[in-house]
C-alpha cells in the first residue's frame, strides 16, 4: 500500500483643496492600478505617506502600518487599488472617503457579484484610510462605522448572505484508515513518512497551515509521553491578551500506527542528518531539504486527503480544521475544549463555519479524532 501511495504521487473628514488635487492627478497619471509590489502605493502604504506629510515621523509611520498583518495588507491592497482608482474617476480625495462616495463604490462591487464577506473585507480597508484623518480631527470614527455603511452592509447581508463554505465534510475515519496503513514507519519513504505526520498533527491540532509552518523543533519539548512545542510567532488568532498557541502531540497507545508522538520521533530521526541547525519541523523531502512554505504543508495535506479518497476539487487543506473539530464535538467532547484547541474566542464561530455532519466516537480531543478509525 506504501508503495501505492507514493507513486501516485508525483489594504472622515474634507481634506483642503490642495491635497485632493493631488491625490487625482497622482492618480490620473496612471490610466489603472499597478500590478505586483508597486501597487502598494495605492494601498497602505498611501497611509504611511499621508501620516508623514502631517508631521509624524517615518519611524511611527512605520509602526502604525506593522498593525496590520502582511496577511491583512494583501487582501486590503487589493480593494484599495481599485478605490483609488475610483476615485480618481470621481475627482476625488481618496483618502477622506466620503460616505456617500464609499456607498457608491461598495454599490458598485455589490453589482459585479462579490459577496457580502468580501464587501465586508473591503468596507474594513476602506475605515483603514480613516486614521489618516485622526491626526487632524482627534476622531475615532471610521468610515465602515459611519451608521448608513453599517445599514448598507445589513441590507447586503439581507440580499446576499453569506453561506458556509462546506455543507458537510468528510468523514476523518477515511483519512485515518489511510494513515493507519503507512506502517511499519522505518519502512516508509521520507515522503510519505512527512506526509503522514503532517496529517496527523493537522488533526490531532486542529491548528492551520499558518500554525503547522510555525512549529520548530528549537521552541520544542520532549516528554515521555508528549511533544510540546510553543509557537513564537504571531497566528491569526493573535491579539493582545491571549497567550500564542502551545501545541501538544501526545503518545496513543491504543493504536501504534496512528500515534504522533512515534511518527514524529521517527520524522526527527531520519530529517537529524540534513537539518544542519534549521529549526522549523517540516522540511522539503527532496532536494536540499531546506524549510517549507505553509503553502506546500497545505499541498501536503491535500495530497493525503486525494489518496485517502476525499473530493479535493470541493475540499481544501483548511478543511482538516472543520473535520476534526466536528469529530470531536460528535464524540462528545466539551465545546470549551475545542475552542481551546482550534484558537477560537467564540463558540458562533464553531457553531457558524466548522461544525459540520460527522459521526465519531471518543472522549477527549485528540483521542476523539483518532478513534474515529474505529
Amino acid at each position: 500500500m506504501v508503495q501505492c501511495a507514493d507513486g501516485a504521487l508525483d489594504r472622515l473628514s474634507e481634506s483642503s483643496p490642495t491635497r485632493q488635487q493631488a491625490s487625482v492627478l497622482t492618480l490620473q497619471a496612471r490610466s489603472s492600478p499597478p500590478v505586483g509590489k508597486g501597487s502598494s502605493a495605492f494601498g497602505l502604504q498611501s497611509i504611511r505617506q499621508s501620516l508623514i506629510e502631517q508631521g509624524i515621523s517615518g519611524g511611527a509611520a512605520d509602526i502604525v502600518l506593522s498593525s496590520w498583518r502582511s496577511s491583512s495588507q494583501k487582501q486590503y491592497n487589493s480593494y484599495l487599488q481599485r478605490w483609488f482608482l475610483y476615485c480618481s474617476e470621481k475627482q476625488a480625495d481618496p483618502l477622506s472617503p466620503d460616505v456617500i462616495l464609499v456607498l457608491d463604490f461598495l454599490k458598485q462591487l455589490f453589482d459585479q457579484g462579490l459577496s457580502y464577506s468580501a464587501l465586508n473585507i473591503c468596507r474594513s480597508a476602506l475605515s483603514c484610510l480613516s486614521v489618516t484623518q485622526t491626526v487632524v480631527n482627534d476622531s475615532s470614527r471610521t468610515i465602515g462605522s459611519h451608521p448608513l455603511v453599517c445599514r448598507f452592509m445589513k441590507g447586503i447581508h439581507e440580499a446576499r448572505p453569506p453561506l458556509p463554505k462546506y455543507g458537510h465534510i468528510w468523514d476523518v475515519k477515511e483519512v485515518l484508515c489511510f494513515l493507519e496503513g503507512l506502517w511499519p514507519l522505518k519502512d516508509l519513504s521520507l515522503k510519505m513518512l512527512t506526509l503522514k505526520l503532517v496529517m496527523l498533527v493537522a488533526l490531532i491540532s486542529a491548528q492551520r497551515c499558518q500554525t503547522l509552518h510555525l512549529l520548530n523543533v528549537h521552541s520544542m519539548l520532549k516528554h515521555d509521553n508528549s511533544f510540546v512545542f510553543r509557537v513564537t510567532s504571531h497566528v491569526k488568532q493573535s491579539r493582545p491578551g491571549v497567550a500564542l498557541p502551545v501545541i501538544r502531540l501526545q503518545s496513543y497507545p491504543d493504536n501504534d500506527h496512528l500515534c504522533v508522538y512515534q511518527t514524529l520521533e521517527e520524522y526527527l530521526k531520519r530529517t537529524e542528518p540534513f537539518r544542519f541547525g534549521q529549526g522549523q519541523l517540516f522540511l522539503s523531502y527532496i532536494g536540499r531539504h531546506g524549510p517549507v512554505s505553509r503553502e506546500t504543508i497545505a499541498r501536503w495535506l491535500k495530497v493525503v486527503l486525494a489518496l485517502a479518497g476525499v473530493d479535493i476539487s470541493k475540499f481544501t487543506a483548511h478543511s482538516t480544521r472543520a473535520a476534526a473539530c466536528s469529530a470531536a464535538e460528535r464524540a462528545k467532547v466539551a465545546v470549551d475544549d475545542i475552542l481551546v484547541q482550534a484558537g477560537w474566542a467564540s463558540e458562533l464561530t464553531f457553531a457558524r463555519f466548522y461544525k459540520k455532519d460527522v459521526s465519531t466516537e471518543g472522549s477527549s480531543f485528540a483521542t476523539a479524532v483518532l478513534e474515529s478509525s474505529r
